[in-house]
């Protein structure tokens, strides 16, 4: 699973409340929707232009996913995360 250029919105119908951020990706899938839908061990927020990582989680619901893209997967790549190459 993943979301694309996830940004910030309002929707019509807030099952949340009106006090919490919502967000949708280009394609139109809400973030707290699609939270089930992530079946691997990590997800990470990548910058969807540097595709340089600012963010991963075991738990999607810890990420502030505005502005990035959110994709999952079971492995880390460590060696390049450190050296800056991912």
């Amino acid at each position: 699973m993943q979301l694309r250029n996830v940004t910030r919105y309002y929707p019509e119908h807030m099952p949340f409340g009106e006090n919490i951020q919502y967000f949708i990706d280009e394609n139109g899938l809400d973030f707290y929707n699609s939270i089930d839908t992530f079946k691997l061990k990590y997800k990470l927020c990548i910058h969807p232009d540097t595709k340089v990582i600012h963010s991963v989680s075991e738990d999607i619901s810890t990420l502030y996913p505005a502005g990035f893209d959110i994709v999952e997967s079971d492995s880390l790549p460590y060696d390049d995360i450190i050296s800056g190459k991912y």
